[in-house]
């Protein structure tokens, strides 16, 4: 198997095992969750459970959160002195590459349930890796 597959399944299986011990909806305090999978590879998880996207200020949440989660992520994978240095700058667009899409699915999945009460799309937390 390749690089990139091992890693993408070590973060699924960690997603899926963190999606699974989260806690209840009312823990705020436990909105990223710290990981790292047997590569090595440096891995956040930010929950959106406490948030509500039909209002605009939770998807603001939500980015931010993202931001800090990414730029963690990046730190670890290229330490540097400089978050403008080209290296730390390229992990972190790739990194919001990869987040940008996540993010849509739960604003998309939040808004189905407000105009639904249900939704196809499942309920996981956003995943931020670097290869």
């Amino acid at each position: 198997m390749s690089e990139k597959f091992t890693s993408l399944l070590a973060a699924c299986a960690v997603t899926c095992a963190t999606f699974a011990a989260t806690a209840p909806a009312n823990a705020k305090d436990r909105s990223v969750t710290v990981t790292a999978t047997e590569e090595r590879v440096p891995v956040r998880f930010v929950s959106y459970r406490d948030l509500n996207f039909t209002k605009s200020a939770d998807e603001q949440i939500l980015v931010r959160r993202v931001r800090y989660a990414a730029k963690d992520v990046c730190f670890e994978s290229a330490p540097s002195d400089n978050f403008f240095s080209s290296v730390f700058l390229s992990c972190r667009a790739d990194a919001w590459q990869g987040v940008r899409p996540q993010i849509a699915r739960a604003v998309e999945r939040a808004r189905d349930i407000a105009n639904n009460g249900w939704s196809a799309i499942a309920p996981v937390a956003i995943t931020i890796s670097v290869r």
